[in-house]
C-alpha cells in the first residue's frame, strides 16, 4: 500500500473517531439526565421492592417475574439510530466502514473458520440410530412406545416467547412474529406430534401469545398459562418452555449428524427460584440423556440471576432449540432427537 493510500486510510480513522467523539458530544448530555433519573428512580423502586419482598412473598414473586425480562438500553438504540451501527452485531462495524457491505450478507466474512460441531450418534444400546450408517436419528424403531391417554397428558410445551422466529439471514426486525409456521411454535407442534404419533406420550402445546404487547412482562402473562395446566393435570411429569436463543455462534448453534444440519439446544436455570435445585436434577438428566445418545448435540446448562416460572415446579425446564441464525428446518431436525430424549425421561 503506497504512502497516499495509508495517509487517505489514516485521515478517514480520525475523521471516524472525530465523528464519534462528536456525536457522543451532543447525545450525552441529553441522554445523562434521562439515564440518571431513570437509574435512581430503579434504585427507588428496586429497595422498595426489596422491603415488600422480605414481608409477602407473593409479592417477591411478582418482583422477581419482572426482573425476567432484558432491559433495552437507551444509549445502543439511539447510536444505531445515528450511525446504523449495532454495538451487539460486530457485522455492522464492517458494513459501516465499507459501505458497499451494507448491500450483500457479510456473515460468511465474519463467521469464517466458525464451523458447526460434528455429531457422531451413540452406538450404545437405546441410541436412536444405532443401525445403518446414514440412517437419520428419527428413522429408528428400537423402542417400545407407551399407550397414549389424553386424558393425562405427561408433557407440556408453551412458549414465554411465543414469536420468536428463525431469521437465517439476518434480515433486520424479522426476528419476531404471529405467523406461527414460522418459528419455535411450529418446533413446539412438531415435537407435540412426534411424542404423540410416534411414542405415545400425551402431550400438550400452548400456542397462547404472551410476548405481546412487549417481550417486557412475558413470564408475568405466561405464569397463569403454566399454574393452569399444573392444576387442571397433576399427571405432567415435564413442563417444557420452548425457545430459540439468539446471538451465538454457528458452531454453538448448529450441529451435524449424518450430513443433516440440526438446531443444538440448551437448558436455562432460574437462579433465583425456589426449586433450582430440582430444575437443575431434571435438566441435568435431559442434558445427560442427550449426552449419552447424541454426544455434544446440548450445549449445556446455563444458570441466569431470573426465576422463568420455575418456581411453579420441579417439573419446569426451560429449553432453546438453535438460534435467531439457525434456519427453521435445522429446528425441525432437532424436534426428532428432542422428542427422543423426552421419551427417554418419561417411559
Amino acid at each position: 500500500m503506497s504512502k497516499l493510500k495509508l495517509d487517505s486510510f489514516a485521515q478517514i480513522i480520525i475523521y471516524l473517531l472525530g465523528l464519534l467523539l462528536l456525536i457522543k458530544a451532543i447525545i450525552f448530555p441529553i441522554l445523562n439526565p434521562i439515564s440518571t433519573a431513570a437509574n435512581i428512580n430503579y434504585l427507588n423502586t428496586n429497595l422498595f421492592q426489596q422491603v415488600l419482598n422480605k414481608s409477602n412473598a407473593f409479592v417477591d414473586v411478582t418482583m422477581q417475574r419482572d426482573e425476567d425480562e432484558d432491559r433495552e438500553e437507551l444509549f445502543p438504540l439511539v447510536f444505531k439510530y445515528l450511525t446504523d451501527i449495532d454495538i451487539s452485531n460486530p457485522k455492522t462495524y464492517i458494513a459501516a466502514q465499507i459501505p458497499i457491505l451494507s448491500l450483500i450478507d457479510v456473515t460468511s466474512i465474519v463467521n469464517n473458520g466458525d464451523e458447526p460441531a460434528v455429531i457422531t450418534p451413540s452406538q450404545n444400546e437405546g441410541a436412536p440410530n444405532n443401525n445403518a450408517e446414514g440412517q437419520k436419528p428419527e428413522e429408528n424403531n428400537d423402542f417400545t412406545p407407551l399407550k397414549l391417554n389424553p386424558d393425562k397428558p405427561l408433557i407440556l410445551i408453551y412458549h414465554t416467547h411465543t414469536r420468536e422466529i428463525y431469521n437465517p439471514g439476518n434480515t433486520y426486525g424479522s426476528d419476531f412474529s404471529t405467523d406461527f409456521n414460522l418459528g419455535i411454535v411450529k418446533v413446539g407442534e412438531e415435537i407435540k406430534k412426534e411424542l404423540e404419533s410416534k411414542y405415545g406420550i400425551a402431550t400438550i402445546h400452548d400456542t397462547r401469545v404472551h410476548d405481546l404487547p412487549t417481550r417486557t412482562g412475558s413470564y408475568g402473562r405466561s405464569r397463569p398459562t403454566v399454574e393452569e395446566y399444573i392444576k387442571k393435570y397433576p399427571s405432567l411429569k415435564i413442563i417444557i418452555d420452548l425457545h430459540r436463543d439468539g446471538g451465538v455462534s454457528s458452531k454453538s448453534r448448529t450441529a451435524i449428524i449424518n450430513n443433516e444440519q440440526y438446531a443444538r439446544t440448551m437448558f436455562v436455570v432460574g437462579a433465583n427460584n425456589r426449586n433450582k435445585e430440582l430444575n437443575t436434577n431434571l435438566s441435568q438428566k435431559l442434558n445427560d440423556t442427550f449426552e449419552r445418545l447424541y454426544k455434544g448435540f446440548s450445549r449445556g446448562i446455563v444458570y441466569k440471576n431470573a426465576v422463568y416460572n420455575q418456581d411453579l415446579s420441579a417439573n419446569c425446564v426451560l429449553i432453546e432449540v438453535g438460534s435467531d441464525e439457525n434456519t427453521l428446518q435445522e429446528a425441525l431436525n432437532s424436534a426428532k432427537i428432542i422428542s427422543r430424549v423426552l421419551y427417554e425421561n418419561v417411559k
